[in-house]
């Protein structure tokens, strides 16, 4: 009978393959295949070099304690229930793992310890949950808020260096589109979440493919582990070459958006209300900022919210700026109000001085300058005269119209629902007997007869019910300047 060296079953004479184990039995003397030494058929290493002489006995399934499947001999967990697998022992006492494993090689598990070194107690038991329940999701706070850093300190270069190009490009975006703060927020926000969620995940796959290629490129086990340990752990080289460029890189940024900012001359003094910001260059007085930084909150401008608005004098002329958004500055009927606040600026708070006032971007670039010269008043006037408000509406009167043909003008305009609410300028100017009422149609209807029609009876209805049957005339006029489009006589 043969006795099997690797299990201890008897076998028959002339057998070739143990019964039990399936390992080759004895055959004469046997040739060591490392060093070719010549060993008695009993011994199971070379007595030269001591390398093993047969194939160890196959592995026996591993068999889960808790649910009963059956899983690979090299799993550490039930590939059905997530339990740990205890090692299976065989014939001879030795684990199924001891007998897999050549001598001087690794498991996956001590593998992966080389590779991350000092926190594998943290990212280990993370990736097992990656392998037995199939997640790719945890939390990791660093590649959250940290991503690019941190994954150049675990030698993630390649991600590294996607990132800090991404960071580069986003820059660029902002300082030339001045895309919204909500969005970029909302960016900002997704960016920290998704690398957040997903750092952990990234840095196993990365770990997986570096130790791959190690074990593809580096049969012997000791040169495997000498590489791996190369490959993997941190790099506080790295990490300060890239904390080293952020900080260059922020500092170029802004220095741009200094540049921009204050290229546009929004610069000088600086004076607070009401959470607002004026600034007032060396041309204007501290008194005269402060009058129109009074005028501004009594207005309702300065709300509480952060604006930021400048004062400049240029010769005799005023600018103003400030910031709208973007589109802002095409919008006709939004000019035509910013014309408004032109005429009142000059009015209330310089005296009668011309105001231009330039719209600009966040970077208080001008976009558009919206002048208002003198000469150029509505109705063609030498000032735009005295106004009085009803029901939010805005009615100039210049003389020889008194102020009480004015009062009653804007009673009969507010009984008649002209008046109705939303925000309109009229003007009534007088030349000679003939009384001249200005406001502002819609383009076109100038020249539709069937408005001409209710103008005219509109006419007819101020000169008998304000103006004791004085005529009056209607000139239609354009949104954009107040230019006069048709002049609708008085019908007699």
């Amino acid at each position: 009978m043969a006795k099997c060296a690797g299990c201890g079953v008897e076998n028959q004479e002339g057998s070739r393959f143990c019964r039990g184990c399936g390992n080759p039995l004895p055959q004469g003397e046997l040739k060591c295949l490392k060093c070719g030494e010549m060993n008695d058929p009993d011994n199971r290493f070379c007595r030269s070099c001591g390398a093993p002489l047969r194939q160890e006995a196959k592995d026996s399934p591993a068999k889960c304690g808790a649910c009963g499947a059956e899983n690979s001999p090299n799993s550490s967990f039930c590939t059905s229930c997530g339990a740990t697998l205890q090692p299976m022992r065989g014939a001879m006492g030795a684990s199924v793992q001891e007998k897999a494993a050549s001598p001087g090689s690794f498991s996956e598990e001590e593998t992966l310890k080389l590779f991350v070194g000092g926190k594998a107690s943290y990212y280990l038991p993370k990736w097992k949950l990656f392998e037995t329940m199939g997640k790719k999701m945890s939390w990791n706070w660093a590649a959250a808020f940290l991503s690019t850093i941190w994954m150049a300190y675990r030698k993630m270069y390649l991600y590294a260096g996607i990132l800090l190009g991404l960071a580069v490009v986003w820059s660029i975006a902002q300082l030339s589109l001045h895309i919204n703060q909500a969005i970029g927020f909302g960016i900002s926000v997704l960016y920290v979440l998704c690398f957040g969620i997903l750092g952990n995940w990234l840095y196993y796959t990365h770990a997986k493919g570096k130790i791959a290629e190690i074990k593809l490129q580096y049969p012997e086990p000791e040169v495997q582990k000498s590489e791996t340990i190369k490959a993997g752990g941190t790099s506080r080289f790295a990490l300060g070459l890239v904390i080293g460029f952020l900080v260059i890189w922020m500092g170029i940024v802004g220095y741009v958006a200094y540049e921009a900012f204050t290229a546009a001359g929004l610069s000088g003094n600086k004076l607070t209300f009401n959470g607002g910001d004026l600034y007032y260059a060396s041309s204007v007085k501290q008194t005269e900022a402060k009058k129109l930084g009074e005028y501004l909150t009594q207005g309702g401008f300065f709300d509480g919210s952060p604006k930021s608005v400048q004062i400049q004098k240029s010769g005799d002329i005023w600018e103003f700026r400030m910031v709208v958004k973007q589109g802002y500055e095409k919008d006709k009927k939004f000019v035509e109000d910013i014309k408004e606040v032109a005429a009142e600026l000059s009015k209330h708070v310089f005296g009668g001085a011309l105001v231009d006032i330039h719209l600009c971007d966040p970077y208080f670039k001008t976009l558009r300058v919206v002048n208002f010269p003198k000469s150029a008043v509505r109705g063609g006037q030498d000032q735009y005269g005295a106004k009085l408000i009803f029901n939010a509406g805005e009615l100039y009167y210049t003389q020889p119209v008194t102020r009480s043909e004015a009062e009653k003008l804007g009673q009969y305009l507010v009984q008649a629902k002209f008046f109705d609410g939303t925000r309109k300028t009229v003007q009534i100017n007088k030349s000679g007997q003939t009384y001249q009422f200005r406001y502002v149609v819609i383009g076109g209807y100038d020249q539709k007869e069937e408005y001409i029609d209710v103008v005219k009876q509109f006419s007819a209805e101020l000169s008998g019910g304000v103006f004791h049957n004085a005529p009056v005339d209607i000139h239609l006029c354009d949104a954009e300047s107040f230019k006069t489009l048709r002049v609708v006589k008085s019908v007699k």
